[in-house]
């Protein structure tokens, strides 16, 4: 059985497609792209940040796995 490598590639994609959606939410808010500043309404800008900062890292990580 292969199952190192099925468990490898299905945590990578998890980890990619977590971090690009965290990564699309947090530049959105960030640099007001396509208003959804004005939606979101009250929000507290650190937070949106660390959430940048952990979505690149969510990225980098997935890369990691997969080079593993």
């Amino acid at each position: 059985m292969m199952k190192g490598p099925i468990l490898r590639y299905v945590l990578a994609t998890v980890l990619l497609l977590f971090g690009a959606l965290t990564l699309f939410l947090s530049t959105s808010v960030i640099f007001d792209l396509f208003g959804v500043r004005a939606r979101e309404g009250n929000y507290v800008l650190v937070v949106v940040w660390a959430n940048f900062i952990a979505s690149v890292l969510y990225v980098l990580a997935a890369g990691g796995v997969i080079a593993q």
